[in-house]
């Protein structure tokens, strides 16, 4: 265990035992909250489910794919077709996405609702929500239920002194009362009629002479003694009639501008009428979505801050069904762009203890200052609450706070250190003696003696030494930059209790591959009908709902950083000592190298001429590997400007494919009984596979197939058109895959009636072979076997 920390990402052992990853079988929905998937390889890959408490809060960047990876998967692969479902969509196009898949056609019932005023979902019809509906005399939280709209209506302005702002919410919630239990109000229960009680004169001026109309004063004058509602409509309107002219001016200013979105047109649409039942969304299995252009989030917020009020507390006070099972009963509120509507001091508390009354909230934002701006000190509640999904991270604050949330792990420094020393030294030195000469006795002179010495030495010494030291320091699991470098398709997942998870996010068409062909508008045409046309009912019943029917397509896992490990330590030997050679053995050295070069040069020795080396023979490449050897053609014909297969595979029936010029543009059509799971095109050059699943209307399968599917087709069918990508891209086999079996493919090459088909600029076809590159001149020769001429440039 290391003394710095103990962070890593955890093992595929520790999701099983945690229940992220169960027995799962391809083609069927996993038990819980599809939150990710775990990816080893093509063959190694399951979906990762939430099966907690906990909400989910969703971090990723502007275009990181929150909704493609995340907000759509959880709703088309967790089973929640039984549980209820609000979904505050800014664009629109979660409901475009989900909304077939959960309405089932025919019904008598809708079970997808739309508050869409602007009519985003192009269907041309929206529900009803008018709030004042659960304000009734026999609740006995109305006032606490009338508190929360007010609180919901007044967006708080982040002002220190918020005294205008509760006083106006306490005001606000008087109206809402009143405009809930008056009698007199009586069929004008909505916020529509509030918007005129708010912007009404305070008291009519003593010049004007003519009829009298209603104003503020006289309203709140008439309650004096009135006790309706428990008498907290009467405290709040005497509370106002307390305040000097100035004050109240200010408050009434306040509900005038927090109310003005209540004037747009397209408004009154979904807030008069027969509103919702707001207790039986919380007991049944409905689907909610709340459709706001981008641009209106802001000015009409408020309306979203009160739906999502009106739900949540609905979903507080009734329970879901009991004879479902504990995994069916959750109720899931999914707000996107969370912070956008402000904020909610309700959500505060509520993401506390929704979960004890079995609701969810799952949560996007795109960074986390922009959470902490908008809810100040508590903005952690809601990291405390939930489990973290992360990608797509481009802020500094964001990468540092999840580099520490990931942990600090321990690992080895390996440190070496290499020292080398010299040592010289050189002395010389000279002696001299003599004696002198001496005159003898006899007076005659004697030499003297002489001697004379020199010495001279010199030295040198060399040391080298070595040391290697191994120690444990502290590195984050992952820093800020690895943090913000992590690849597209990979988030980091933060649970509670275990090491943090680094798994894949695919996006929803490499995992739903079959969803409904018809639009939201066609299916929700069907309810409450019984049509007679059993065609029109088998193209709505026959779709075959979306599973999790194929891996992942993902790019392989990434290598794993390359781990620096120290150079080898030198091996430091001392020098050998030079031996010197003997001169015995200095004279035969020599006499062998003489006898040598008189071999060499003497006519008859060796060539210089060196041997070529022997042919090197390539193996020639492997023949292409032919899978299509399944295909029964059974008949063929070719037509201007088309060429049609008709095709037999085993288990999926007639199956025709269809090359077709069309406005330009090349394409390949398939039919098929069943829905393929997927069509593409190779290029078997280096493998490259485009996938197209545009679908083509019924009246199309007559004018390219030649026949009618109502009569000749008895199940649903599917059309794909393919367009090839002209530029430098050569497809020459066809494959289709569906749900069952190995793909088939069909080598195009093999076919030589295979049409010519002209773009504006190139050929995609000629007989035999695929065009590999742009432009290629018509030939006259081709285009006569397909019985055509070149077009004129």
């Amino acid at each position: 265990m290391g003394v710095h920390g103990t962070a890593r990402f955890a093992f595929r052992q520790e999701l099983e035992a945690a229940e992220l990853l169960s027995p799962w079988q391809p083609g069927s929905v996993p038990e819980g909250l599809l939150v990710g998937w775990w990816y080893e390889n093509e063959y190694e890959f399951a979906p990762i489910t939430y099966k907690g408490d906990l909400h989910q809060l969703i971090v990723g960047g502007i275009g990181g794919g929150k909704f493609t990876t995340c907000i759509a998967p959880l709703l088309l692969g967790s089973g929640l077709e039984d549980q209820a479902v609000v979904v505050v969509d800014p664009k629109g196009e979660i409901a475009k996405l989900a909304g077939p898949f959960f309405q089932r056609p025919f019904e008598d019932e809708p079970s997808v609702h739309l508050l869409d005023p602007w009519d985003i979902c192009d269907t041309g019809q929206t529900a009803v929500l008018t709030f004042l509906d659960q304000l009734t005399a026999d609740n006995p939280n109305c006032t606490d239920d009338a508190r929360a709209m007010a609180d919901a209506m007044i967006i708080p302005s982040g002002a220190e002194d918020s005294h205008w702002e509760n006083t106006a919410r306490n005001f606000l919630t008087g109206l809402l009362l009143y405009l809930a239990l008056d009698p007199a109000e009586e069929g004008k229960r909505d916020l529509v009629r509030l918007r005129e009680l708010v912007t009404q004169p305070w008291a009519m001026p003593k010049a004007y002479v003519g009829k009298a109309k209603e104003n503020l004063s006289t309203l709140l004058y008439s309650y004096m003694e009135n006790d309706l509602g428990g008498g907290v409509i009467r405290r709040s309107f005497t509370s106002m009639l307390n305040r000097e002219d100035k004050e109240r001016s200010g408050i009434i200013s306040i509900l005038e501008r927090e109310t003005a979105w209540i004037d747009s047109p397209s408004m009154t649409r979904t807030l008069r009428g027969t509103s919702l039942d707001l207790g039986a969304a919380a007991r049944g299995g409905g689907k909610y979505f709340i459709v706001i252009p981008p641009d209106y989030v802001m000015t009409h917020r408020a309306w979203l801050r009160l739906c999502v009020t009106a739900f949540a507390r609905a979903f507080k006070r009734v329970k879901a069904s009991a004879d479902r099972p504990l995994h069916k009963r959750w109720r899931h509120i999914i707000i996107d762009e969370f912070p956008s509507l402000g904020q909610m001091r309700m959500l505060l508390t509520e993401v506390a203890i929704a979960r004890g009354y079995e609701v969810k909230y799952h949560l996007t934002v795109q960074d986390l200052p922009q959470l902490r701006a908008v809810y100040g000190e508590g903005w952690e509640s809601f990291i405390n609450n939930s489990f973290q999904r992360v990608f797509a991270v481009n802020v500094q604050f964001t990468a540092e706070y999840i580099s520490k949330m990931l942990g600090t792990a321990t690992v080895e420094s390996h440190g070496r250190s290499i020292g080398e020393s010299k040592s010289q030294g050189t002395s010389h030195g000279v002696s001299r003696g003599f004696n002198a000469r001496s005159i003898g006795g006899d007076g005659n002179p004697y030499p003297s003696n002489m001697t004379q010495g020199f010495s001279d030495s010199q030295s040198e010494t060399t040391s080298q030494n070595w040391s290697e030291s191994v120690s444990e320091v502290a590195r984050p699991l992952r820093t800020p930059d690895e943090v913000r470098r992590l690849p597209a398709s990979e988030q980091f997942m933060i649970f509670r209790a275990m090491h943090g998870v680094q798994s894949w996010r695919p996006p929803y068409w490499d995992v739903f591959p079959s969803l409904p062909e018809f639009s939201l508008k066609e299916v929700l045409g069907t309810v409450g009908r019984n049509p007679a046309n059993t065609w029109e009912r088998r193209r709505f019943e026959h779709w075959r709902p979306a599973r999790l029917l194929m891996a992942p397509k993902l790019l392989p896992p990434p290598a794993p950083e390359p781990v620096l490990l120290p150079p080898p330590a030198p091996v430091i030997e001392p020098p050998a000592p030079a031996a010197g050679l003997s001169l015995r053995t200095k004279f035969l050295l020599g006499a062998a190298a003489l006898v040598l070069l008189g071999w060499w040069l003497w006519p008859g020795g060796p060539s210089t001429e060196r041997p070529s080396p022997p042919p090197v023979t390539t193996a020639p490449p492997p023949a292409p590997v032919v899978k299509d050897a399944r295909f029964t053609v059974l008949d063929s014909f070719v037509s201007k400007l088309k060429v049609q297969r008709r095709v037999d595979l085993p288990g999926v029936g007639d199956v025709r494919v269809a090359l077709v010029q069309s406005d330009n543009q090349p394409m390949v059509l398939v039919y098929a009984p069943s829905a393929p799971r997927k069509i593409s095109v190779v290029d078997s050059r280096d493998g490259a596979e485009l996938a197209f699943s545009d679908q083509f209307s019924a009246s199309k399968v007559k004018a390219y197939f030649g026949f009618t599917p109502e009569k000749d087709a008895p199940q649903a069918f599917i059309i794909d058109s393919i367009t090839f990508a002209p530029w430098g891209y050569a497809p020459d086999r066809l494959r289709i895959a569906f749900p069952a079996g190995a793909p088939y493919e069909v080598d195009l090459r093999r076919y030589p009636e295979v049409l010519v088909l002209w773009s504006t600029s190139f050929p995609l076809f000629v007989p035999g072979k695929v065009v590999p590159r742009l432009p290629v001149p018509c030939d006259p020769a081709v285009m006569a076997k397909a019985g055509l001429k070149c077009p004129k440039r």
